[in-house]
């Protein structure tokens, strides 16, 4: 069932107000005299019912809790948040334990992120220290001296 379909049928509703829709969540409900959790994964009519049964409190923070996923979101840095976004890491570091120090210099690392924004990334996040364990810590210099030109690079550049 397309999504519009679904949302006319009252089979699913948009996730924050894109193309993308659900027609199923979890419930997770604390019972505070007993601090016991309960999990239920349900077709929402299903969760909105039993919010329903218990009176119109749960009914409306149920709601008001499902407004929060069907909403459409304000752009967050630029981007607007009608549909997932594709986020790359871009290391810069000499002992990354994903890419091994590949993008240390700055025609590498410029010519890779220009490669991962082709293919599709949104957002790149270009770090300066890694977090592989056992990695010895930098100082705040350092990183910014490794990630400080590839940053310029990419804000300089013309967005398409």
């Amino acid at each position: 069932m397309l999504p519009v379909a679904a949302w006319s049928a009252g089979a699913a509703v948009p996730l924050v107000g894109g193309r993308f829709s659900f027609a199923m969540a979890e419930l997770v409900v604390r019972r505070p005299e007993t601090d016991v959790l309960s999990r239920a994964f349900a077709p929402l009519s299903e969760i909105m019912a039993w919010g329903y049964e218990r009176g119109p409190t749960v009914a409306r923070r149920l709601d008001n809790l499902l407004g929060h996923l069907t909403r459409r979101r304000a752009p967050f840095a630029g981007l607007t948040l009608e549909r997932p976004r594709m986020m790359a890491v871009l290391n810069v570091t000499p002992d990354s334990f994903s890419d091994g120090g590949c993008f240390l210099d700055f025609k590498s690392a410029t010519e890779h992120g220009e490669a991962m924004l082709d293919a599709g990334a949104d957002i790149l996040d270009i770090g300066g220290e890694s977090t592989r364990p056992g990695a010895v810590q930098v100082s705040i210099d350092e990183e910014i001296r490794r990630v400080a030109p590839v940053i310029r690079h990419f804000v300089s550049r013309e967005r398409v």
